[in-house]
């Protein structure tokens, strides 16, 4: 792999590659598959031999999927194309890492969001639509313990259009393209102005561009995010901080509406009678 500068980013074009893709179902409990009829329906993952799905196609005979049914299948297609790998030297001991469940999930969030930056920032470039190509990401750590997270991207059309190959000659403008997408826009975390589309709506929970910003500056520029200041940290809470004060004040007035009901019970004379009560 070549590096990209002096950066934490190292680069390669891989033509002819074979792409592998899986569709693992929901839990990834796979896919309950007929072999008579070829129906299909997703696995639940309890075991049950009882199946709600029907024969694909209109015949004298129903298919009962009696003892043909394959179970926990995983649905996939392989098919060659270009490919671009990129690899960002993460260092852990600096940024969140995989100590946690919160760590694992600011992570995502940011590898996710930079992804998706690059993708559009790509699309932009060579001026293609954005579903020409696809990619994803995983993290990876050496023996070493280094770790690396690893993106990679390539042409949606078997055997290549060649989209891909190109990215390393202009991933400078890439990353610069990916940088005003994540920089520009004036939402909160995420919006169609930069980011959501309908076919990244899976990611829109995940999407946050501060995140992704912080990211693409380290792996770029080697910047490790700064702290945030008092000021910063105080006007983050002060909404936090509002909410707390209205809670105690409705805390405190029903304390107070308490105990003036109660003193009012106590004031109340019981006014007695000789009738006697209905049975």
């Amino acid at each position: 792999m070549d590096n990209f500068e002096q950066s934490k980013i190292r680069y390669a074009n891989l033509p002819d590659c074979k792409v592998l893709i899986a569709n693992m179902g929901k839990n990834k409990n796979g896919f309950n598959v007929c072999k008579k009829c070829g129906g299909a329906e997703v696995d639940d993952g309890n075991g049950n031999s009882v199946y709600s799905f029907s024969q694909p196609y209109h015949d004298s005979q129903l298919c009962r999927h009696d003892g043909s049914v394959a179970r926990a299948i995983y649905l996939g297609h392989e098919f060659l194309t270009d490919m671009f790998m990129l690899d960002i030297s993460y260092g852990s001991s600096e940024l969140v890492g995989n100590r946690g469940a919160e760590e694992k999930n600011i992570l995502r969030a940011a590898v996710t969001t930079l992804h998706e930056a690059l993708k559009k920032a790509v699309a932009l470039e060579l001026d293609i639509d954005y579903n020409e190509i696809s990619g994803g990401w995983r993290p990876r750590i050496k023996r070493s313990g280094d770790s690396h997270v690893e993106m990679f991207f390539y042409d949606n059309l078997s055997s290549g259009a060649g989209y891909s190959s190109l990215i390393g000659s202009i991933l400078d403008k890439v990353l610069d393209r990916a940088r005003l997408i994540l920089v520009e826009c004036a939402c909160s975390r995420s919006c169609r102005s930069c980011l959501d589309n309908y076919w990244n709506q899976r990611n829109h929970q995940l999407f946050d561009r501060y995140l992704g910003l912080q990211l693409l500056n380290y792996a770029r520029f080697g910047q490790v995010p700064d702290d945030y200041s008092i000021t910063a940290q105080q006007e983050y809470l002060l909404p936090l901080k509002n909410l707390y004060l209205k809670m105690q004040v409705r805390h405190l007035l029903l304390q107070l509406y308490s105990r003036l009901f109660l003193q009012y019970e106590r004031s109340l004379k019981v006014q007695g009678t000789l009738r006697k009560p209905l049975s």
